[in-house]
């Protein structure tokens, strides 16, 4: 949620909620359960929902209330297909540690970004030489 503001949203999981708290303790905005259309693992068209998203990040979080590897990897595998940048929260595996992992991945995915930028800003830097020099 952004600031102060306040509203309601009932949860699906407790796991989803702690996500959610913790996003709002970091004054991080969330939105709860996004319509996103992909193509699934078979190529048919689909509406999905992840648990958040973060439009600040242009990031999606699915939170993994328990182990179910086989899963999860194939939603993974789907994210990726449809270049879908996503972090999956397993709270399954302790407080400590997924928010860790969170906030990791978060900066992982911000300097991969950072990085590109800085590439793209190179080349067209280099465009600009090759249209002068004609």
């Amino acid at each position: 949620m952004k600031g102060d503001e306040k509203r309601t949203y009932v949860f699906d999981s407790n796991s989803e909620r702690k996500v959610a708290t913790f996003l709002h303790e970091l004054n991080i905005y969330w939105q709860p359960q996004p319509h996103v259309l992909v193509k699934d693992n078979y190529d048919k068209e689909r509406i999905v929902h992840p648990d958040l998203f973060l439009p600040d990040f242009g990031v999606y979080i699915e939170v993994c209330g328990r182990d179910r590897k086989e899963y999860y990897e194939e939603k993974k595998k789907m994210y990726n297909k449809n270049h879908i940048t996503i972090i999956f929260i397993q709270t399954y595996k302790g407080e400590k540690k997924w928010k860790l992992h969170l906030v990791s991945k978060l900066r992982e995915i911000q300097v991969q970004r950072q990085e590109l930028l800085s590439r793209v800003a190179e080349l067209q830097g280099y465009k600009q030489e090759i249209l002068v020099a004609r």
